[in-house]
């Protein structure tokens, strides 16, 4: 089992309750609040939400990592919109050989901005978000809706949406598939 603590950047490891327990602490590495974990080829990744990051834990025992710094990031924020703070990651999640990530862009913190452009993308490869080489998919997520978890499950990608304005009454639960072949 896999825990975060999202403001000081501690991931917990344990088989049960009092067993086989260790911690790794990468406070410094996530630059600021996280909101995720992923696991994907073999890795444990953790999403630094406000630095915009993600950390890849190449050995846990040496807590040996890897950081991936976002395209333009402006500044760390709990919130905001592309063109004001750069990417706000709230996850990311391997998916038939792309990345998928969600920021965290809202009105309310966008200001005067668009807080719908690339608060979903994808993109192929780590090096791929660091060079600002993605693809921008959030047309597929309503204005006024905010992406926030993403899962993988059989040949799904899950992706829960909030209504973070009036405009949106309900929250969802986007499914992508991948086409047939």
């Amino acid at each position: 089992i896999y825990a975060l603590n999202p403001n000081s950047g501690h991931v917990f490891r344990f088989s049960a309750i009092g067993k086989n327990e260790s911690v790794l602490s990468l406070g410094k590495h996530l630059g600021g609040y996280s909101r995720s974990l992923t696991f994907a080829n073999g890795h444990l990744y953790v999403i630094g939400s406000a630095a915009g990051r993600i950390v890849e834990v190449l050995d846990w025992d040496k807590a040996q990592v890897k950081v991936y710094n976002s395209f333009k990031k402006k500044r760390n924020a709990p919130a905001g919109s592309w063109t004001k703070t750069g990417l706000v990651l709230n996850d990311a999640e391997f998916f038939n050989g792309f990345w998928y990530a969600s920021s965290y862009f809202t009105a309310s913190y966008a200001g005067e901005t668009n807080p719908n452009e690339n608060k979903f993308i994808r993109f192929k490869t780590l090096a791929d978000l660091v060079s600002g080489n993605w693809e921008d998919l959030s047309s597929l997520v309503a204005d006024g809706m905010t992406p926030y978890f993403l899962t993988v499950r059989g040949n799904s990608l899950y992706l829960a949406v909030f209504a973070h304005s009036k405009i949106q009454k309900r929250d969802v639960i986007l499914r992508f598939t991948s086409p047939k072949k």
